[in-house]
């Protein structure tokens, strides 16, 4: 199970690299948008070409790798990577509340890795 859903949120990692990568601003202004129309108030600024673009761009391609290819081995970092941004888009709500769309996504995502992880290890100790 958690091989599945670990390549699934693989394939969303990729195609959300690949419209960053081609529209870094529009990225931004798409959940900006989503923000305000569940009643969220703010803008969610993701900028165009610069060092946090690229950083950004290297971050997600390396977690679309780790998903796909060693799920297992990569959970650690995965986990990490999604708790914390979940953390600290939540520290920007504070201010600005449109980044708690980007907290409950990124929120998500290690929820369901969790819990799939949790529920094959779970069937491991059954012995199923």
């Amino acid at each position: 199970m958690f091989s599945k859903v670990s390549r699934f949120w693989a394939i969303m990692f990729m195609l959300f690299a690949i419209g960053f990568a081609i529209f870094p601003a529009g990225t931004g202004e798409a959940l900006t948008y989503l923000a305000n129309f569940i009643g969220l108030s703010g803008v969610i600024f993701s900028g165009g070409v610069s060092l946090w673009w690229v950083l950004s761009l290297s971050m997600m391609i390396t977690i679309y790798v780790l998903a796909w290819s060693i799920p297992h081995q990569g959970y650690p970092a995965l986990m990490t990577c999604k708790l914390s941004s979940t953390v600290l888009f939540t520290a920007l709500a504070v201010h600005d509340p449109a980044w708690l769309v980007c907290a409950a996504g990124d929120g998500f995502v290690a929820l369901t890795l969790w819990l799939a992880k949790w529920r094959d290890e779970k069937q491991e100790l059954a012995g199923e």
